[in-house]
């Protein structure tokens, strides 16, 4: 008797979506087997879910300013809000985009 054995590779599941909004453009990828998020493809971040809204927060350092970016995304409705707040000028912008799944 002969048994043939299936090979089954495990994918992530990842997710893209393209969030656009006020002139502005947003690339999410989703990667849910680690709870990772890359925005425009700088370096991953560990986001959380709560009550279906998917956030994180992201810190970017230059010589000249200190920038906090905090992401709610809701995968229901593809709605994606950013607060942007810099601690050295005192800039402080919200961002409201639309989201569509790209493949």
């Amino acid at each position: 008797m002969l048994l043939n054995f299936l090979s089954f590779e495990a994918f992530a599941t990842k997710y893209k979506y393209l969030c656009t909004g006020d002139g502005s453009r947003v690339v999410l990828q989703f990667d849910e087997s680690k709870k990772l998020v890359i925005t425009n493809n700088q370096k991953p971040h560990k986001y959380k879910i709560k009550d279906g809204i998917t956030y994180w927060d992201s810190l970017k350092e230059s010589s000249n300013a200190v920038i906090v970016n905090s992401f709610l995304f809701q995968k229901s409705t593809g709605k994606l809000a950013i607060d942007s707040h810099s601690f050295v000028s005192s800039f402080n912008k919200k961002y409201y985009m639309l989201c569509d799944e790209a493949y």
